[in-house]
């Protein structure tokens, strides 16, 4: 059975994964969109030839209507799409569709599936060239699709209310804050939903970020509702620290007379939106009672730091212990297009860097914070789940060459400490963030009884534009797929062709070859990528030998490709020591150490890494993967589990959950989740090796050969590792062709032979001659011990 997926974007699914043959091209698609949604799923000729091409003459036209809807039942079948005089009619038994779905939900009242259909805006990002008419259906169809989905959302969050169930009516409103950012009412709706759940100062972040909204992108002040809800929640949350309640405006046991003034009876009436034009508002003036909080947040302020002095409960004595916790939210963009996000990333990024290197200060690395960017939770929530003392967060606006920058640092219950703003050009990027980094030290210094040093941000660039290209060069290298790992390398290149002498940008050359060269990936072949990655990092280090990233870019390539362990460990622990919060080092040395046979304290380093960065889905499915070469099953499976609660996207923990499925003899759930990986990545050479890997072990041969035929016809096209066939040989029970095949991909100088005493199925080789002999050539004489071969 197939399955049009329209939200979010625009596919067809089969029980494998994502078709990708010729009914999968753009255009036959759309076919199967415009009829799919159209009334009784029917289309004249005529209408489907001028939505998609009107800007051909009739005969060719209609020719090639012909051609997509033979192609369509080639796939669907001969009765899936019919043809009754003019009319063309698709038939609902032949093809379900996400869009159907959401609708027949909604009909039926079930508005969380419904909901939980809604993965996007219809048909996000499809285009068709010289198809004008189509764009304006696209864009009629996605406006009602989207009216449908925040009805839903509203429907759901109200009937959470009637319930008392804030914390779900809070859930609820975000999502629809996330669809209308701009929308004051819905605004206030989640501020209350927030304020009732005991999460009144996360409604206070949110409506400082919505004020931000306001100003920058309408030009206008908040409106009265929005400010009143405001005062409101600042009453209620300030009292209730005062009085040590759990929250002033969840509906409490009775309280003095005095006091229920604070407490709301019922959410106050909805505010409405913002008023689209440029003229300001008139502030109102805060109450009698609102101006004196100031005195009583400075009191708490002030109790704070005492506590922290001179003792307090057990979490407080843990965080002295280990430092002061300073996390960096990542900043916001305000600009008016997200073609700028690459700057406020980017200025988060410098942030952690910088105070990372403040001694005294613990920084959670760049991987952890990212994972909040898209939940845009509340600074006292990510505080609590960090164990964070301080919270920094902050938005960039830009226009042109104008930069205004606003920065806010918080304590741990998410009130204010210290804010600034910043109005600056380009130009002065690399001023600016010295200040800031400079000013929060010393906001942070005022308030503990311990001496910080300023940081000092080292650039290797002060050219703005060569800045703004690693950037977003950085941006597109996170992404690790293989169109974002050919953008980073245009970016970095077009950085160094702008300024010769910018290390920064030779080391993320250097890391995307590294990258290209991985055995996951096998973009280029080994033994052209990774000289490449060698001549980038060392270029980086003559320009900056304390560059703490080319020291991990060069140890990534002594191990991966020169298995020199030694002296990739050095390089490895050099990064760590000059810039102890880069994430990446830690993982490449904890690989670096457990492929050396140094297993235990390369646990110890992946653990410790997880400790720092609990909220990092690359570190967790780092950890999870030394569980599975160590045969801990149980383990592993509970690690990889956390990386996906953390980004049910990140393709190496979805493989790596599968494999462990694998392991432990549970083939449906294996299939299950590399299915879903296969969806994640598309057709990539892992994805279909590891599903025709597990379809074979599973039993289901024929599906697994005909996987396995595709990949060879690939390898003749081009290049893909030859490690990639290995298992799959395997798991067809032909040993010879997969000794062949991890031949081969020695000769390649492939990565995958690391992993040789590492990988579970491999163990069925470790007694073959030819097998012993691959393992000499990696390790020499002396390989390290094998892991225990047991299951957790």
């Amino acid at each position: 059975m197939y399955r049009l997926r329209l939200f979010g974007g625009l596919a067809l699914e089969e029980n494998a994964g994502v078709h990708t043959g010729k009914a999968a091209q753009r255009r036959r698609l759309a076919v199967l969109a415009l009829l799919e949604t159209a009334p009784r799923r029917t289309l004249t000729r005529d209408k489907l030839i001028a939505l998609l091409w009107a800007d051909e003459d009739a005969e060719h036209a209609r020719h090639r209507l012909s051609v997509v809807l033979h192609e369509l039942r080639k796939v669907l079948g001969d009765d899936a799409i019919r043809s009754l005089g003019d009319d063309i009619s698709l038939d609902p038994e032949a093809l379900k569709s996400d869009v159907a779905e959401f609708s027949t939900a909604l009909a039926a009242g079930e508005l969380e599936r419904a909901t939980s259909l809604y993965d996007g805006p219809f048909l996000d990002g499809v285009f068709l060239s010289g198809a004008p008419e189509f764009e304006h259906w696209v864009d009629s169809e996605r406006d009602r699709w989207e009216r449908s989905y925040r009805s839903a959302l509203e429907r759901l969050a109200e009937e959470a209310e009637g319930r008392s169930e804030w914390s779900a009516a809070a859930d609820v409103w975000r999502k629809l804050t996330m669809a209308d950012r701009l929308n004051s009412r819905i605004a206030v709706r989640y501020m209350n939903a927030l304020a009732y759940a005991g999460e009144g100062a996360a409604a206070l972040q949110f409506a400082h970020v919505h004020e931000l909204l306001l100003r920058e992108e309408l030009g206008a002040e908040p409106p009265a509702e929005l400010r009143a809800a405001i005062e409101r929640v600042e009453q209620g949350t300030l009292q209730a620290q005062l009085m040590r309640a759990p929250s002033p405006l969840t509906p409490p046991a009775p309280q003095p007379a005095e006091r229920a003034e604070l407490t709301p009876a019922a959410p106050p009436p909805p505010a409405q939106p913002a008023p689209r034009s440029h003229a300001r508002l008139r502030r109102g003036q805060r109450s009698v009672a609102i101006r004196s909080v100031v005195i009583t947040l400075a009191a708490l302020l002030i109790a704070g730091f005492i506590v922290r002095r001179f003792g307090g409960n057990s979490s407080a004595k843990t965080g002295a212990d280990r430092g002061t916790v300073v996390a960096v939210l990542p900043f916001v963009n305000l600009s008016d297009n997200d073609s700028n996000q690459h700057l406020s990333d980017g200025l988060t990024e410098e942030m952690i860097s910088a105070l990372g290197r403040v001694p005294g200060l613990v920084v959670p690395s760049r991987t952890t914070m990212f994972a909040y960017k898209e939940r845009r939770v509340a600074a006292r929530t990510a505080a609590r789940e960090l164990s964070a003392d301080y919270m920094m967060e902050g938005s960039v606006r830009r226009a042109g060459d104008q930069l205004r920058i606003t920065v806010r640092v918080l304590n741990s219950n998410g009130m204010q400490v210290w804010t600034r703003d910043y109005d600056r050009t380009m130009e002065g990027i690399f001023t600016v963030q010295q200040e800031i980094t400079g000013a929060a030290v010393d906001a942070l210094q005022s308030r503990l009884d311990q001496q910080l040093a300023r940081p000092a941000l080292r650039y290797t660039t002060r050219d703005p534009e060569a800045y703004d290209l690693y950037l977003q060069g950085r941006a597109a290298w996170y992404s690790r797929s293989p169109d974002g790992l050919m953008s980073a390398l245009r970016y970095f290149k077009q950085a160094v062709a702008r300024d010769s002498t910018y290390a920064l940008a030779y080391s993320g050359i250097a890391d995307v070859y590294n990258m290209f060269g991985a055995y996951h990936y096998s973009v280029v072949p080994p033994r052209e990528a990774y000289p490449q990655a060698r001549a980038a990092a060392a270029r980086a280090l003559q320009l900056d030998p304390e560059l703490a990233e080319a020291h991990a870019a060069l140890g990534s390539y002594l191990y991966n490709y020169e298995w020199k362990w030694a002296e990739a460990e050095r390089e490895l622990r050099r990064a760590i020591a000059l810039n102890p919060g880069y994430s990446m080092a830690h993982h490449w040395l904890e690989l670096v150490l457990l492929i050396s046979g140094q297993s235990a304290e390369a646990l110890e380093v992946i653990r410790a890494a997880r400790e720092q960065d609990p909220r990092s889905p690359l570190i967790s499915s780092a950890l999870a993967h030394h569980y599975y070469y160590i045969r801990e099953f149980s383990e592993a499976r509970r690690e990889f589990q956390h990386a996906l609660d953390l980004d049910s996207t990140f393709l190496v923990a979805r493989l790596g959950l599968g494999m462990t499925y694998m392991a432990i003899g549970e083939h449906e759930q294996a299939l299950a989740q590399v299915s879903a990986a296969r969806r994640i990545a598309g057709e990539v050479p892992v994805t279909q090796a590891v599903l025709a890997y597990t379809l074979a072990s599973s039993g289901r041969e024929q599906e697994a050969r005909a996987l396995l035929a595709d990949l060879e016809r690939k390898q003749r096209e081009g290049y893909i590792g030859a490690h990639f066939f290995a298992l799959v040989y395997l798991a067809l029970g032909d040993e010879e062709r997969a000794l062949a095949a991890l031949e081969a991909a020695l000769a390649e100088r492939s990565g995958a032979m690391l992993y040789l005493l590492l990988e579970p199925p491999l163990e069925v080789l470790y007694d073959q001659p030819r097998f012993q002999a691959l393992v000499q050539r990696v390790h020499g004489r002396n390989p390290p011990t094998l892991p225990a071969g047991r299951k957790g």
